[in-house]
């Protein structure tokens, strides 16, 4: 894997001053500050709480946290913002973080995104309004557009866990945090669905354009590490890496690939789970039929490796991915929406 140091000297900052939440007419009182180390174990509290209702979530711990977001080398503490009450429990957190460019290369000074945003408690929405602001008064500064919950490859922090595993947008579950965000500005750039294919159950599809691929081109695991521009070698910085190729058996050219990764083996939520970079869609039939001959044969391999299910996100409208998805049997698990502030 392809890591080098980021192109500019140091990562673009945004900086955040303490700022105070009151609520007239109550004794509600929150400060929202820049993260510190030893707010780990209450962020992995307040991460869980976010969870709890869900029921169907491994519990975030220090050590996943760590992984995950924390320890990722563009990781600056005054981006993670936290609100804390009186009593020094923390009642939400925001997470935000510069974007890369298209060529991910290099830093895009124009556009920062935010990763994660959520609040508990009775005045838990005053709380996440005040974070966005607080947040937004301070990126603004540099970048002309923020991102709530961008997909891949920007999503920067967190993949793998929560609802849409950080892959498709916002959660708005516990909270209605699109209609705070659009409160402050934000406005809903698309939507994004989360897709899992259990292989317990997974057959190949076979007809005769999936016959016709088959004699023509073979699929391969790459054993080495693909080389990845230095923006995804650092978002994918804590994930094992794997690629299949679909290669022509005429001349060994590469008619499509698929990237997934896995999370370390000693994290729960990476039990028997391994996810997908979101599809690029196709045109032809032809193209479909290879596309799909290709996930279909990796996920035949991945079987054999007792990987249980396959996880992956695309967007709501993308009728071409969605056709391949539906045809080796993946169901849409969650839904959420981008937003945009310009």
């Amino acid at each position: 894997m392809l890591i080098r140091p980021p192109p500019h000297s140091q990562f673009p900052i945004i900086t955040v001053f303490e700022n105070r939440i009151e609520k007239q007419g109550t004794t509600v009182s929150a400060s929202i500050r820049s993260f510190r180390n030893t707010d780990i174990p209450e962020l992995c509290r307040l991460w869980n709480t976010r969870l709890h209702p869900l029921g169907e979530f491994e519990p975030m711990t220090p050590q996943q946290m760590e992984v995950v977001a924390l320890g990722k080398p563009y990781f600056v503490p005054d981006q993670l913002l936290v609100a804390e009450a009186p009593a020094g429990e923390l009642v939400g957190f925001l997470h935000a973080g510069p974007l890369s460019n298209d060529s991910m290369s290099d830093w895009d000074v124009d556009r920062c995104g935010i990763f994660a945003l959520y609040a508990t408690g009775s005045d838990a929405e005053e709380v996440l309004r005040a974070m966005l602001l607080t947040a937004l008064d301070s990126a603004l500064t540099q970048a002309s557009v923020v991102y709530l919950q961008p997909p891949l490859p920007q999503a920067a922090y967190y993949l793998g866990f929560g609802p849409g595993d950080a892959m498709a947008g916002t959660d708005n579950s516990a909270l209605p945090v699109d209609a705070v965000a659009q409160q402050v500005g934000f406005e809903v750039q698309e939507q994004w669905m989360h897709w899992e294919l259990s292989l317990a159950t997974f057959h190949p599809p076979i007809d005769r354009m999936q016959l016709m691929v088959r004699r023509s081109a073979e699929v391969q695991r790459g054993f080495d590490e693909p080389q990845l521009p230095w923006w995804l070698a650092c978002v994918f910085g804590h994930a094992d890496l794997l690629q299949y190729r679909l290669l022509a058996h005429s001349d060994q050219r590469c008619l499509g690939d698929a990237l997934l990764w896995a999370l370390p083996l000693e994290l729960p939520q990476a039990q028997g789970r391994i996810w997908m970079f979101p599809l690029t869609a196709t045109e032809t039939s032809e193209a479909q039929a290879a596309q799909t001959f290709l996930l279909a044969e990796a996920f035949r391999d991945l079987q054999n490796q007792r990987v249980d299910t396959i996880c992956t996100a695309c967007r709501a409208d993308d009728a071409a991915v969605i056709g391949v998805l539906d045809r080796l049997g993946f169901v849409c698990e969650f839904q959420g929406n981008v937003l945009v502030k310009r």
